[in-house]
């Protein structure tokens, strides 16, 4: 399943995780200290929630652990550079 990832309007330290039809899949949130965990929505759950959460060392590290629970590649959309 390949997820896309936009940065969150409502935080500068989070990005929005949804499947390609759109739906949520989650978030990945900057702690305060070092790192990033992933909070997978209820829905998606059952996909996500078997994997560690964190803390990961960077985004791309918590965005590699999705791509490899997911079996997908995890895009920023396609306005994100």
């Amino acid at each position: 399943m390949d997820v896309i990832v936009t940065p969150a309007a409502y935080c500068r330290k989070a990005w929005i995780l949804r499947d390609l039809l759109g739906r949520p899949m989650g978030r990945i949130m900057e702690a305060r200290g070092p790192g990033f965990t992933v909070y997978p929505v209820e829905r998606a759950h059952h996909i996500l929630g078997e994997m560690p959460l964190g803390p990961y060392a960077s985004l791309d590290d918590a965005l590699r652990a999705v791509e490899k629970r997911t079996h997908g590649v995890c895009r920023r959309a396609p306005d994100q550079t």
